[in-house]
């Protein structure tokens, strides 16, 4: 596996690990989260950006969002994106492909 693959099977390997700890977390809980937090960490040398958005949508659903940032060889770019929605009854769905567009 090169260097490159290795980093990007890690930046997407901590995307799903952050998914999966949001969804384990309740919908009061989630809603209190900001609309949109970001860490900065070091992935094999790389500055990588993660960043988790909670948007409120119509029915009392939120759509959260972690997407994943990178530099490439025209600047930074959206690298990796996953998310789900919760709704007030806590049930939790992957987010449809068009509600990433956005964060894509």
């Amino acid at each position: 596996m090169s260097a490159t693959d290795a980093t990007n099977a890690e930046i997407i390997r901590r995307v799903q690990e952050r998914v999966l700890n949001l969804q384990n977390m309740s919908y009061v809980d989630l809603k209190a989260l900001p609309p949109t937090a970001i860490e900065s960490v070091q992935i094999f040398g790389k500055a990588i950006s993660i960043t988790v958005y909670r948007d409120n949508r119509p029915n009392d659903e939120l759509l959260i969002v972690v997407q994943a940032v990178r530099d490439g060889l025209f600047g930074r770019f959206p690298f990796y994106v996953e998310g789900f929605v919760s709704s007030s009854s806590g049930e939790k769905l992957n987010a449809a492909e068009e509600l990433l567009w956005d964060f894509s």
